[in-house]
């Protein structure tokens, strides 16, 4: 990796931590479509905004478990989902990183193409297309 895409990894993944723990869940999209139209297309922004929000929702899981009562939340969930406790950790990282995917793909579509004023979405104005 380089060290501007590891750098773009670290800042959004404290940008998605501190969304998330001050705002909740829906700061998600907000911030992967935020950091998909500062990021440069070169630095693949659909690739490394979906990591940022897996790894830090990785951390505030991490953070979580110290908490107490997160033991016995988690085997409420096991009894009512009928799943393993790892499925539910993987279950709400991949649901960040989904989240921020989603954002980031509809933000990239509507991110200015390089060297004009058009959308890749909007296409330019009808002037500019050929009769």
């Amino acid at each position: 990796m380089k060290g501007r895409t590891i750098g773009w990894l670290v800042g959004l993944t404290i940008g998605f931590a501190i969304a998330t723990a001050v705002l909740g869940w829906w700061s998600v999209p907000i911030v992967a479509m935020l950091g998909t139209f500062a990021m440069p297309p070169s630095l693949r922004p659909l690739l490394v905004v979906p990591a940022s929000a897996g790894v830090a929702w990785l951390l505030l899981l991490w953070r979580s478990a110290e908490a107490k009562g997160f033991a016995a939340l988690v085997d409420r969930l096991e009894l009512l989902l009928s799943a393993r406790a790892a499925v539910l950790y993987l279950a709400t990282i991949a649901f960040a990183m989904l989240t921020a995917f989603g954002a980031a793909l509809l933000a990239s579509a509507f991110r200015p193409m390089a060297g004009s004023g058009r959308s890749r979405r909007a296409g330019g104005s009808a002037a500019d297309r050929p009769a």
